[in-house]
């Protein structure tokens, strides 16, 4: 394992062990058997460890369906199931509110793909911003909820939920509404 997957993997015990993502630094460099020096050549604080597991986790999974046009249920299921690889990690992060909290992180960053898939679509801008940021909020929201009860549900059960809320933004793309 390198240092950047020691680091991140020490972030991820210490948050499970405390059972808060309120957890320190100098906790996470001597988890990991490193220097504060060492930590901070790989990440510039603890937040940014969190929306590194995001990105790398989640957002990977989402935008490797999208690229290569995996079917929209399959990719939504796989993004689910990433979630559920790091269940106990993900059901603590999410219970942290707040700037730099996972479901900020999940806002901005669904919020950005969003904007980036459909931006061929949908010419008003400002429209493609409300629909990017609803259509993050209600991802975010249907995880927030998810999580809190313990992520008994199925991946496939949640994205049947989740793909019929988002009915709205795949008619711009199949040219169903106005630009």
């Amino acid at each position: 394992m390198n240092t950047k997957d020691a680091v991140i993997q020490s972030y991820m015990d210490l948050v499970i062990q405390k059972n808060t993502t309120d957890v320190k630094v100098a906790d996470i460099c001597h988890n990991a058997n490193i220097s504060r020096k060492t930590f901070y050549n790989y990440f510039a604080d603890k937040q940014e460890i969190l929306e590194c597991i995001f990105c790398e986790e989640i957002e990977k999974t989402m935008i490797n369906g999208l690229q290569y046009q995996v079917d929209e249920k399959k990719e939504v299921i796989a993004t689910y199931k990433k979630f559920l690889k790091h269940k106990d990690f993900f059901m603590i992060a999410m219970k942290s509110e707040g700037q730099n909290s996972l479901f900020d992180i999940i806002i901005t960053h669904c919020s950005k793909l969003c904007r980036n898939l459909y931006d061929p679509y949908i010419e008003d801008k400002k429209k493609l911003d409300y629909l990017s940021y609803k259509y993050a909020a209600s991802s975010a929201m249907l995880l927030k909820k998810w999580m809190h009860e313990g992520m008994e549900e199925s991946a496939e059960f949640l994205a049947e939920i989740y793909l019929s809320s988002i009915q709205d933004l795949s008619s711009y793309k199949h040219g169903d509404n106005y630009k």
